[in-house]
């Protein structure tokens, strides 16, 4: 034998009860059950929520992660919702590229600084419909605040 070969394979399918969910501050569970989307809660929006969790496995836990989680989320909603409005009020380019620049100067990163000055008029817009539905948080899984940041 020259050369050994392994093959992962992995299947791609509806989560269902009983399936093993986790989430990055390990948090996990498993799902008890499913509802149509018509039957979930929903907030004054109307807006349907896509997971509900027991929330006596918060403090239990000691696990704020996930809390902080949410309002960082919902912030970047909340600012995606302002866009929203500006767009369809047809504010000027001018008040938009500022509300944007201002929203990048608070979360961004010195190595990730944004200067949509350099952005025409036509780049504002397309960024502005982009970030409709929210800011992205650019963060990937297991990456945090580390302690020799200062």
């Amino acid at each position: 034998m020259l050369k050994i070969v392994k093959v992962y394979l992995a299947v791609k399918r509806r989560i269902q009860p009983g399936d093993k969910m986790a989430g990055r501050h390990g948090n996990k569970g498993v799902i008890s059950k499913i509802n149509p989307i018509e039957d979930m809660p929903y907030d004054e929006n109307g807006t349907p929520v896509d997971i509900v969790l027991n929330p006596l496995g918060v403090p239990s836990r000691m696990n704020i992660g996930q809390i902080l989680e949410t309002h960082l989320g919902m912030a970047a909603k909340g600012i995606g919702d302002k866009i929203n409005a500006m767009l369809k009020q047809q504010q000027e380019v001018a008040k938009l590229r500022e509300f944007i620049q201002r929203a990048y100067d608070l979360g961004a990163d010195v190595r990730q600084k944004v200067d949509l000055s350099t952005f025409s008029d036509e780049e504002v817009m397309r960024l502005a419909e982009n970030l409709r539905k929210g800011m992205p948080i650019a963060t990937p899984v297991f990456d945090g605040a580390k302690e020799a940041r200062n």
